[in-house]
């Protein structure tokens, strides 16, 4: 599955430098930004040959789970030390950080743009006021958004921790946010729409997840090692664990 993984991303952003475009010449099941992050070293194939610049890409891979170590702890570092702690080992250890240090992986520079969007959402412990922050903190949940579907889900819980703040607020992340998916996905999207809505959205939204059920893809999600699996086999008691 990993190298499965490696060979489509880095495919297809080898396919992107020679005007091949995903949605329209190939079915591509995942929004285009890892095309555009893997793009560089797409380019250093017909150099270094492609096994190398697939290594390069897994190298940086490795660098951005480690710069989203960083990132949490800077989101919390007002906090006492010991939840820093806690919450960068949280971060450090995750399954999809452990997984993403063997391949390339879309959770990396998801979490990347989620955590950049969470620290212009927030001024040390509190809610910003500034516009310029709002607007930024939607664009790169729009990044986040193009580079994998599940952002909506936190982009959805920084608007309801903005629900104070008014509907204004809310307005210039949303604003923000389309600014920030639609300069990501632009050229797709305007070579192939229909192509684009239907692998993008609706074959993300039915698609077998490894024979899971619902609450045990829900389970999967959280990346708690086991908890799918518990689900699955006792689903009673993984239901009310979740």
């Amino acid at each position: 599955v990993d190298e499965y993984d490696d060979g489509v991303y880095f495919g297809a952003s080898v396919e992107l430098l020679h005007g091949v475009l995903a949605y329209r010449d190939f079915a591509f099941i995942q929004p285009p930004m890892i095309t555009i992050w893997m793009a560089p070293f797409a380019a250093l194939s017909p150099l270094t040959g492609t096994a190398a610049a697939m290594e390069a890409g897994r190298f940086f891979v490795d660098i951005v789970t480690v710069v989203n170590v960083v990132l949490v702890g800077a989101l919390v570092r007002r906090r006492p030390t010991w939840q820093v702690i806690v919450a960068t080992a949280v971060m450090a250890f995750s399954q999809g950080t452990i997984l993403a240090s063997q391949t390339i992986l879309l959770e990396p520079f998801l979490v990347l743009a989620c955590l950049i969007a969470l620290l212009f959402l927030l001024e040390g412990d509190v809610l910003t006021h500034s516009s310029r922050r709002l607007w930024w903190c939607g664009i790169f949940f729009g990044v986040a958004g193009a580079t994998k579907v599940w952002a909506a889900l936190p982009f959805l819980a920084a608007l309801i921790v903005l629900a104070p703040s008014g509907l204004r607020a809310q307005r210039k992340v949303v604003g923000g946010a389309f600014i920030g998916f639609v300069a990501c996905c632009a050229p797709f999207l305007i070579a192939a729409p229909v192509s684009f809505f239907r692998q993008v959205v609706v074959t993300q939204a039915v698609r077998s997840a490894s024979g899971f059920t619902f609450v045990a893809r829900l389970a999967d999600l959280t990346e708690i090692p086991g908890l799918s699996s518990s689900i699955q086999r006792h689903s009673d008691l993984g239901a009310a664990l979740l």
